[in-house]
């Protein structure tokens, strides 16, 4: 038992003597902004502050898409498995809504932002044909559209193996996105994939207009 509330002590506060950590304050303050949720960490989790990563991310190619099936199921049916079932039955475990609620509370402080990322990038939960709610005519074509949350400017190209790279990249892309030389103008700037050091380049023009169109706007 001692070595669990150790354990959940170092999780929560941090560790006794931890390596550049701010000193500790002798105060509290109760804040909405997650200000001082970590009294050595004092911005950890604040809003605005960047998604502390325990793990690597989790990518279908590695990097930047998400996983979908046939690795995870597709979320409208599992949905519609969890919800099956007649209504009003008591919980075996005594088990109330409250426990939903919560949860969804608990998701809405991860997965909630206040801007989506720009330029708009979907990823739309494909319905499957025939559901009762919203393919009742079995077009097989029907989608709920999900928007890809903002990302953080201070990371690198989503193709780039660590988003940490970005702070190296900067050393090395010393150029301007304007516009594409033309006639009118054959002197703008322009950045080239090959001054990307990524393990994989933009494969193309336009993918390359999107990568410096987060990075310069």
């Amino acid at each position: 038992m001692g070595s669990c509330l150790a354990l959940a002590w170092m999780l929560l506060v941090g560790p006794w003597i931890p390596l550049g950590a701010q000193n500790p304050i002798s105060w509290e303050v109760q804040r909405f902004d997650g200000w001082y949720n970590n009294l050595m960490e004092h911005r950890w989790g604040s809003k605005g502050s960047r998604l502390q990563r325990l793990v690597p991310a989790s990518y279908a190619d590695g990097v930047y898409q998400p996983l979908g099936g046939p690795h995870l199921p597709n979320p409208r049916d599992l949905s519609n498995t969890a919800m099956r079932g007649p209504a009003g039955r008591a919980s075996l475990r005594n088990r109330t809504v409250l426990g939903v609620f919560f949860g969804y509370h608990v998701l809405s402080d991860l997965v909630s932002v206040e801007k989506p990322g720009c330029p708009a990038e979907f990823l739309n939960i494909h319905i499957p044909p025939g559901d009762p709610v919203f393919d009742p005519d079995q077009r097989g074509d029907v989608v709920l559209p999900f928007q890809r949350s903002r990302w953080d400017p201070e990371t690198g190209h989503p193709l780039w193996g660590d988003e940490e790279l970005f702070q190296h990249a900067r050393k090395r892309v010393i150029a301007t996105y304007q516009s594409p030389p033309s006639l009118d103008n054959p002197h703008s700037e322009r950045a080239l994939p090959r001054q990307l050091p990524s393990k994989k380049a933009p494969e193309n023009e336009e993918e390359e207009k999107r990568y410096l169109c987060r990075r310069f706007f």
